[in-house]
């Protein structure tokens, strides 16, 4: 299994989605953080899951869709 390593601007940028929402409901910015983590977890056991990040030359970087419109 792998481990996951968040990286200081990640869980910065998750911070300030959370406080974004929350201003309108904090219920909905608990849960969208809760899917998120919940999400990324799977990565551990499944290190593929995701999509490349074809921006970066790093075969290893996944990107993983929380919410589509």
């Amino acid at each position: 299994m792998v481990k996951l390593k968040w990286t200081h601007n990640a869980i910065e940028e998750l911070d300030d989605i959370a406080n974004y929402i929350s201003k309108d409901s904090p219920k909905y910015a608990l849960i969208l953080v809760k899917q998120i983590y919940e999400m990324i977890s799977h990565l551990e056991e499944f290190p593929k899951f995701g999509r490349k990040v074809t921006e970066y030359n790093d075969p290893n970087l996944r990107e993983i869709l929380a919410f589509e419109k």
